[in-house]
């Protein structure tokens, strides 16, 4: 939260935080701030506490990369800032959903070389799914088949998945994926409580 303790709050507090703010991003137990200042980061990333701050903490990112973020992606563990400068990453890497071409956790602000013109990055639990228009490339856990890639084999850099169709958009829970195309819904991976809608519980 923020607050500078670890107390649970019931009742909205206000945040010592004086920083003109451009958007907020929460995910599971941590919080992102984007401000005019820079980016601020609150709450713990990781269960090996990669960071862990319970007021908002300055990451070390440059200014003038902040004013060029177009989006803030959240996983469980990780964080993808999508910027008119390229992709920048940070945090848990152990499915490889940083993108990187290893399995090592990032501490600090990581460049991911891609160079496909993107139109939407999102991510979930362990995984990346990146819409550029020459296609959807994927990357991070696939114990279910939810990178759409034909197997359960995890990837650690973007991989181009099979599908032809243009993607209006993507949606990531936590081990599956819906994609909205002009022709209907198509989706993959985890189905164990029906899911992906198919109309039985296979993966």
């Amino acid at each position: 939260l923020g607050l500078g303790n670890y107390r649970n709050c019931k009742i909205p507090t206000k945040l010592q935080f004086y920083k003109k703010i451009i958007s907020i991003h929460a995910s599971f137990s941590y919080t992102i701030f984007v401000t005019t200042e820079g980016v601020s980061f609150c709450g713990q990333l990781g269960l090996n506490k990669l960071l862990c701050e319970n007021r908002p903490m300055r990451l070390d990112f440059d200014n003038e990369i902040v004013c060029d973020i177009i989006n803030v992606c959240l996983g469980t563990e990780f964080i993808i800032f999508h910027t008119t400068r390229g992709i920048y990453v940070l945090g848990s890497n152990k499915s490889g959903q940083l993108g990187l071409g290893d399995f090592d956790d990032r501490r600090s602000l990581s460049k991911l070389q891609f160079k496909h013109p993107i139109i939407s990055i999102n991510c979930s639990c362990e995984y990346t799914m990146i819409n550029t228009v020459d296609g959807i490339y994927a990357f991070g856990s696939n114990r279910y088949g939810q990178l759409c890639l034909g197997d359960t084999k995890s990837r650690n850099t973007p991989t181009k998945i099979p599908f032809d169709l243009e993607a209006t958009s993507i949606h990531c829970g936590e081990y599956h994926v819906m994609i909205n195309t002009r022709d209907g819904v198509f989706a993959c991976g985890k189905n164990h409580h029906g899911e992906l809608g198919l109309g039985d519980i296979n993966n």
